[in-house]
């Protein structure tokens, strides 16, 4: 992750037990970049990033968000625009950022929104907006840019269906979650691939999302 958040310096990581690390950053930019951007993975696992907090007991700190970029298709051409991602990204999680033009408006085949991710919480497979013509509920499906490992059977992040007690004994076309919820190419639109969400390399961990704090 080093060569991703400070390519030309690196970091310094220090484990602290229980899935836990911390990182100090040895050049400028690099600790927003690892905060605010994401998600982040290695081997396939959630890497969920938490600023430095001299104040808090290891206990104390949460790690319970993740920054996503997501997809939302479908969608009428006159709702193509930031108020409509505000809307929809609040429906997902905590809107952040919405991609638009300088107008607002954002006309293609989806509506990019990046959402502060509650990762206790199932992934929503779409959202339903209302029909501005006749009211009726429109559904609305959402694809994750840079999706890690996840659950098919109960949709949470951390863990793989294999480990999911929920998805015991359930047959496959019982699955309400699957592949498709990644979105593919996974670049930004106009601006070539960014690069960074994801490390290769073996899981520090198993099939379980790690924990970082970073200063």
């Amino acid at each position: 992750m080093g060569k991703i958040w400070c390519p030309k310096k690196g970091i310094r990581c220090k484990e602290l037990g229980d899935n836990l690390f911390l990182f100090s950053f040895l050049q400028p930019g690099g600790k927003k970049h690892a905060i605010t951007e994401g998600p982040w993975e290695f081997g396939g696992d959630l890497l969920i990033v938490v600023d430095f907090d001299g104040s808090k007991r290891l206990k104390e700190l949460e790690f319970n968000y993740a920054p996503v970029w997501i997809r939302v298709f479908d969608l009428q051409l006159g709702m193509m625009n930031r108020v409509t991602g505000k809307v929809i990204g609040d429906k997902v999680g905590k809107t952040l950022e919405v991609e638009t033009e300088d107008d607002g408006s954002a006309v293609g085949s989806y509506l990019r929104i990046k959402v502060r991710l509650d990762v206790r919480k199932p992934l929503l497979r779409g959202v339903t907006l209302e029909d501005e013509d006749n009211g009726d509920g429109k559904w609305c499906p959402i694809q994750y840019e840079f999706l890690p490992n996840f659950c098919y059977g109960c949709g949470l992040l951390g863990h793989v269906e294999r480990e999911c007690d929920e998805s015991a004994g359930k047959a496959e076309e019982q699955q309400q979650y699957g592949d498709w919820l990644r979105a593919s190419p996974a670049r930004r639109r106009n601006q070539g691939d960014s690069r960074g969400r994801g490390s290769s390399g073996g899981s520090l961990g198993g099939i379980r999302q790690q924990q970082i704090t970073v200063r």
